[in-house]
């Protein structure tokens, strides 16, 4: 008698964060470079806190820039289309407003090396 073998469940990283498959022509988080920017007065305990999140979780590159001034809310700039659901996968994992954080920057010009995300803290 022939038996099926037991259905199987795609394995979940052991952060608990499903993986997300990324369409055909996307960046995922080993392909981007995320650059933070923090407010100089208050914001770096944050930029750490989530460098050391996207490096733990497998980010290619990651950098924090101190700036002069406040952003009003945070923001998450892509400006590749090949990089729009990395930048919504990180707007999840970091919290301040989710997805309605992610600004579309493909129109910025000059556009910043490939895979380059920015994260704006308040």
């Amino acid at each position: 008698m022939f038996t099926q073998p037991p259905a199987t469940t795609a394995p979940v990283p052991w952060n608990g964060i499903p993986a997300a498959t990324p369409s055909f022509g996307s960046r995922t988080l080993a392909q981007a470079r995320v650059v933070i920017h923090y407010p100089e007065r208050g914001g770096f305990e944050r930029s750490q806190e989530i460098s050391r999140l996207l490096r733990a979780l497998g980010t290619a590159e990651v950098e924090t820039r101190p700036v002069r001034y406040a952003v009003d809310r945070q923001s998450i700039r892509y400006f590749q289309d090949a990089d729009r659901e990395v930048s919504g996968t990180i707007a999840d994992l970091i919290g301040g407003g989710g997805r309605e954080t992610v600004a579309d920057f493909t129109f910025f010009r000059p556009t910043p090396r490939d895979g380059t995300i920015e994260i704006w803290l308040p």
